[in-house]
């Protein structure tokens, strides 16, 4: 896999945000030791509580058993109050609220996708930082 480098911007906001919030990865990727890897190449293990990779569990989202395992980490039950942020909108959104979560789009990282279905009750964000409005409004 080739390396993925995280902006130093965004690296520091999730920092930030993991001095506030429990945070955690949820992916489809099948090797688990990579996104580990990436992680600490980043200087996020220390930011990340918990981490649910489809290849290590056995089940892709939307399956509801990667946001399972990643809250179970966290030590928090399935929520309304918990936010999933992720780019697509089967997996990611569907998948979180599925599990009770508040599934949330982000569109930052969009490259030609289809366009989401319109869902007025999903929040869908332009940028990561603007996660942070979101869960102040779940409050």
């Amino acid at each position: 896999m080739r390396s993925v480098e995280i902006p130093p911007s965004k690296i520091e906001f999730l920092k930030s945000l993991s001095e506030k919030f429990p945070l955690g990865v949820v992916t489809n990727y099948p090797d688990e030791e990579t996104i580990l890897t990436l992680l600490k190449m980043n200087s996020l293990e220390e930011a990340i509580s918990a981490v649910a990779v489809s290849g290590a569990l056995g089940y892709r989202k939307p399956h509801r058993r990667p946001f399972l395992h990643a809250l179970w980490e966290m030590e928090v039950k399935p929520s309304r109050e918990v936010v999933m942020v992720g780019d697509r909108w089967l997996e990611d959104v569907e998948g979180a609220r599925a599990t009770g979560l508040t599934g949330v789009l982000t569109v930052e990282w969009a490259e030609g996708e289809k366009q989401p279905p319109k869902d007025p009750t999903v929040p869908i964000i332009y940028r990561l930082e603007d996660a942070l409005r979101v869960v102040r409004r779940l409050k």
